[in-house]
């Protein structure tokens, strides 16, 4: 089962289901049908199905280019369904990403390792023919603004297009239909802090668009929301520092998250959540607590 959701009259959120309570409403693909069609994300492998099924519905026989904005499980996973249906669809990724989607093993034992039973669910991905994937350096798709925007992932892009920014997780988590004010950081280890600042930066400086979130929605406001999430970061740093020199090391975690959830007003909602969904956020923050503590560290 998944949900469609227009955006505006072009751009359509579809949103995935998959069998893991919390799960729904946290991630999808944005397709753009215009002068161009454009699929932004694809989603894991476990939900391929549901994103061929919409495409064959709505009618959507021709793609002119898969557009990833990085190439995490939840993101880029069923890329070989989606390649395997649109046989002339050219891939754009982050040039340095090409060898995990070429041969995926690496990524795979790695999410595995981060994730543990979330990858399972997310599922494997399968190799891509190194023939359909174009490096972010060499897209050529006219209207589209390509930026380099590591922090979540060190080949993280961001995409602009039609007047709509597409951040993956560069401009952090956003769950509005939770909350409008809920936002927080996507920091798993390992984590540079000055390199994600910088994203945000660049991002600003593209002036307003409507910000495209991966997880999960979108805002109007790019720079309103991009400025609060620098702001987020860079409290987090200071409140992780902070805990860090004074909680006990073997009770360390848990003191980080409740201190965020105390200090950081951007989480406030986070209580009021379902249980499975505040299980679920309760297990990322702890992902991006652990990137921040590596961070502060070294």
């Amino acid at each position: 089962m998944n949900r469609a959701r227009a955006v505006t009259d072009r751009l359509t959120l579809l949103e995935f289901r998959l069998e893991r309570p919390g799960y729904d409403g946290f991630f999808g693909s944005y397709v753009y049908r215009g002068r161009l069609n454009l699929l932004v994300d694809v989603g894991p492998a476990a939900s391929a199905s549901q994103l061929l099924d919409f495409l064959r519905t709505e009618g959507i026989r021709h793609l002119d280019a898969v557009l990833l904005t990085h190439i995490h499980l939840d993101h880029a996973g069923a890329l070989s369904a989606v390649l395997n249906a649109f046989p002339e669809t050219p891939v754009v990724c982050h040039g340095k990403a090409l060898p995990y989607l070429v041969d995926p093993a690496p990524l795979w034992d790695a999410s595995l390792k981060t994730l543990g039973d979330v990858a399972r669910v997310y599922g494997k991905p399968e190799p891509i023919e190194r023939s359909r994937l174009t490096p972010h350096t060499e897209a050529d798709i006219e209207g589209l603004t390509v930026v380099d925007t590591p922090g979540h992932a060190p080949h993280h892009l961001s995409l602009i297009f039609d007047g709509l920014m597409f951040t993956g997780e560069a401009a952090g988590v956003h769950l509005p239909e939770e909350d409008p004010s809920y936002l927080r950081p996507a920091t798993p280890p390992r984590f540079f802090l000055e390199k994600a600042v910088a994203s945000i930066d660049k991002l600003v400086a593209f002036g307003d668009k409507r910000l495209c979130y991966g997880h999960f929605g979108t805002a109007e406001f790019s720079t309103t929301m991009l400025a609060a999430h620098r702001e987020q970061l860079l409290l987090w740093r200071d409140l992780l520092d902070d805990e860090q020199r004074s909680a006990p090391e073997e009770d360390l975690y848990e003191a980080c998250y409740k201190r965020l959830l105390r200090d950081d007003p951007r989480l406030a909602y986070l209580p009021k959540m379902d249980p499975e969904k505040r299980e679920r956020e309760r297990f990322f923050i702890m992902n991006s607590i652990k990137g921040y503590l590596g961070y502060l560290r070294e």
